[in-house]
């Protein structure tokens, strides 16, 4: 009871507008806590329908998820985007994604939202005379970007931070491949891609590096096979493009084996690493003090 009459002097001792203003003040603040929540809420379950309706190839549910005004980093609009997704479906037609929420921000009406996903799937499509199914598998680091519309969120673009593609066919499924480039690098400046591999006994590697800018449609690139060294590491020196236009590090890799007659090829891998180019800007200038004091 003592405690009680305490509180109750205490608030009777506030004089009349700070008693007002103090609630007043508290209400907003549960008010905005609870709209934190429920836009948190909101930004994670567009999130988890886009993985729900990714895993059912559910075209035109996912699209209503993405603003008409979507461009993603590669600067590909809605269109060209949904295209991409299409092709992916129609060659991998068992394609499964799994997605896991890192953080979410927001501030008012616009979001971001950090995801790591995944991609794993089977083709049975013919590789440069290879029978069988290809494995493929696909890890990337993306941040989404929405906006609130009326009383929906929305994706409005999506920057892809890393991501490293392979796939691969016939006995190279059995082979440990791996590909190392920078995330990001300035346009028209030089890069080392690095390619390894565990290369099986008696077998004969050969391979290649090159890279291949993000544009639709892709335009496959074109290299030199090379025997893979002794100690499977391959290397080399490759020039971001000056188009301001991401690219991928591109490693090709052929196995093959003898039946004691003939050489024949036993397996292919394609591995992708994408390194984001950073736009050269042109209108910055450095001015020469030449020792003189500004």
């Amino acid at each position: 009871m003592k405690k009680l009459l305490l509180v109750l002097i205490v608030i009777m001792l506030i004089p009349a507008p700070a008693q007002a203003g103090f609630w007043a003040n508290h209400k907003a603040k549960a008010a905005q806590a609870r709209q934190v929540k429920a836009d948190y809420n909101e930004i994670k379950a567009v999130l988890d329908k886009q993985l729900v309706l990714s895993n059912k190839y559910d075209l035109d549910g996912l699209a209503a998820l993405y603003s008409d005004e979507f461009v993603n980093c590669d600067g590909f609009n809605k269109e060209v985007y949904f295209k991409l997704v299409k092709d992916t479906w129609d060659t991998y037609k068992n394609i499964a994604y799994t997605s896991r929420i890192d953080n979410i921000y927001y501030d008012g009406d616009y979001a971001q939202a950090q995801v790591f996903e995944t991609a794993k799937a089977t083709t049975t499509d013919v590789e440069e005379g290879l029978s069988g199914y290809g494995e493929l598998v696909s890890a990337a680091d993306c941040i989404y970007y929405l906006k609130k519309a009326g009383q929906k969120w929305l994706i409005t673009s999506e920057n892809v931070i890393n991501e490293k593609s392979l796939l691969r066919y016939g006995d190279a499924r059995y082979m440990d491949v791996d590909m190392t480039a920078p995330a990001m690098v300035s346009a028209g400046k030089p890069y080392t891609a690095s390619l390894k591999l565990n290369v099986p006994e008696n077998t004969m590697a050969v391979a290649s590096i090159s890279s291949s800018r993000v544009e639709y449609p892709q335009v496959k690139s074109e290299d030199a096979f090379r025997q893979m060294p002794d100690d499977s590491d391959l290397e080399r020196i490759l020039t971001a493009n000056k188009g301001n236009v991401n690219e991928y590090a591109v490693g090709a890799i052929g196995i093959a084996k003898s039946d004691g007659q003939k050489i024949y090829l036993a397996g292919l891998a394609f591995i992708l690493s994408r390194v984001n180019v950073i736009p050269e800007n042109k209108f910055i200038t450095v001015e020469e003090e030449n020792g003189k004091d500004k």
